[in-house]
């Protein structure tokens, strides 16, 4: 749910970009434990809300402090691609491995 992304101004000045990346992880990893113990179509929707919330301050928070770590004359297109095509990557693994998890 990138919609949170307009709402972290307000976590950053009160817990720091740090503190809201950890929350982000830590919403995503709990949404993640909760798909499997969920039965209900609406319980499922609460967690995919839940994952959503986490995806966008993890990688909002974790976009902020890449850029606050490398120096000025290092930025580019190249550090921004490389951090997206690993994190795009996951998913396309992780969807091609689902069928021997569930099974």
């Amino acid at each position: 749910m990138v919609f949170i992304r307009l709402f972290t101004d307000a976590g950053v000045r009160k817990f720091g970009k740090k503190k809201c990346l950890y929350l982000g992880l830590l919403c995503s990893f709990l949404a993640t434990l909760s798909y499997d113990m969920f039965t209900s179509v609406y319980s499922l929707i609460v967690a995919r809300i839940l994952h959503g919330i986490g995806f966008g301050l993890s990688t909002t928070f974790a976009a902020a402090l890449v850029a606050d770590v490398i120096p000025a004359q290092r930025r580019g297109w190249r550090r921004h691609w490389l951090f997206w095509s690993w994190q795009y990557s996951g998913y396309g693994c992780s969807s091609c491995f689902r069928c021997y998890v569930i099974d």
